[in-house]
């Protein structure tokens, strides 16, 4: 499948399956067209996402259902301190 194994089976069992049963039953070329971007635009969108992050819809899914948890530092009207020069030309 070469992308992440979850999105690669529901895309090839819901869309490219289900598009490809509806040809055959209804007989109708139209419903292959479906079948051909689930399986060909869509598989290479899956995969290039693998290849950015192997885990990228799991982490991504979880980044959203959890909300942004900051430390307290107590700075909020300092303005930020310049770092000394550690390396001198």
């Amino acid at each position: 499948m070469g992308g992440e194994s979850g999105l690669s089976l529901l895309n090839n069992v819901c869309g490219v399956g289900l598009f490809g049963f509806l040809a055959i039953m209804h007989l109708d070329w139209r419903w292959l067209i479906g079948a051909l971007f689930f399986g060909g635009p869509v598989q290479w969108l899956i995969r290039l996402l693998a290849r950015i992050d192997p885990q990228y819809s799991e982490v991504h899914a979880r980044a959203i259902a959890q909300p942004v948890m900051l430390e307290p530092h107590g700075l909020a009207d300092v303005t930020p301190r310049r770092l000394k020069k550690l390396i001198v030309r």
